[in-house]
């Protein structure tokens, strides 16, 4: 569901993207820990451009990082940093 809402964002900015600059919303699904470096300054350059999606993206991990708690009690912390 995470990937789902970042997904929507994407596909509101990428009706007036060229097939090329499509291609960098690929990175936005990935898991941060997944990145590669290019990947990361790819990442970075979108999120500058297009704040909301910096925003979008944070949540999405945030998200992630709650999901991938080995407890119930880390992911009650991490909800509430």
């Amino acid at each position: 569901m995470a990937n789902q809402a970042l997904d929507t964002i994407c596909k509101q900015l990428r009706d007036g993207l060229s097939p090329k600059e499509r291609r960098g919303f690929m990175h936005l699904l990935k898991r941060h820990k997944e990145l590669t470096e290019m990947d990361k300054i790819t990442l970075d350059l979108w999120t500058k451009n297009h704040p909301y999606l910096g925003i979008a993206y944070e949540l999405k991990e945030s998200f992630f990082a709650l999901w991938d708690s080995d407890s119930t009690q880390k992911a009650y912390l991490n909800y509430h940093v």
